[in-house]
């Protein structure tokens, strides 16, 4: 059998779109960008490596769980108020810190919860850098240990007879007694 033609006509598609041309990018993005481009250009604020990678962390925690890049976070001068505290006694709760920043005068705006979490990711984040700072610092002050050859004990440099796997054929022994 043969298919019927229809005498309806077809239904064109409609012509492709044209994609819209992309944004142009704000002044804040190509300032960004220039951050991330020069990183040479880029130095840090104080000369404590752990107290400047302890603001850092909290300051981009900060940013991710604010999904924004100018998130509220603990300032330099609170975090090297916390790095005093925190070398004194490196298992201090965040209670006790967020409370140590109201004493000395420099309260932290920030809900409890939030300034809570930002103080914990200070501390783990100083703690580590300072413990790799130091570690770096010893390597440098003590010099690299040749352990040299290995030291073989007096009594195995001598060949002598051994029973088991290494010991000698029945004909190796004749011929030991023989030459």
């Amino acid at each position: 059998m043969a298919a019927k033609k229809s005498t309806t006509p077809r239904k064109r598609r409609a012509p492709a779109r044209k994609k819209a041309a992309a944004p142009a990018k704000s002044k804040i993005q190509d300032e960004k960008q220039t951050v991330f481009d020069n990183p040479e250009e880029f130095e840090p604020l104080i000369d404590d490596r752990a107290v400047w990678t302890g603001f850092r962390a909290q300051r981009a925690a900060a940013r991710a769980m604010a999904n924004d890049g100018e998130a509220e976070h603990l300032s330099l001068e609170q975090c090297l108020e916390l790095a005093v505290l925190v070398r004194k006694n490196n298992q201090v709760p965040g209670l006790a810190m967020v409370m140590q920043l109201k004493l000395s005068g420099m309260p932290c705006e920030l809900p409890e919860r939030y300034a809570l979490f930002l103080a914990g990711i200070f501390r783990g984040s100083f703690l580590i850098a300072e413990a790799l700072v130091e570690a770096e610092i010893a390597a440098m002050v003590e010099p690299a240990k040749d352990p040299g050859p290995p030291k073989i004990p007096e009594d195995e440099r001598s060949m002598t007879l051994v029973e088991g796997p290494f010991a000698l054929t029945e004909t190796a022994k004749r011929m030991q007694k023989q030459g």
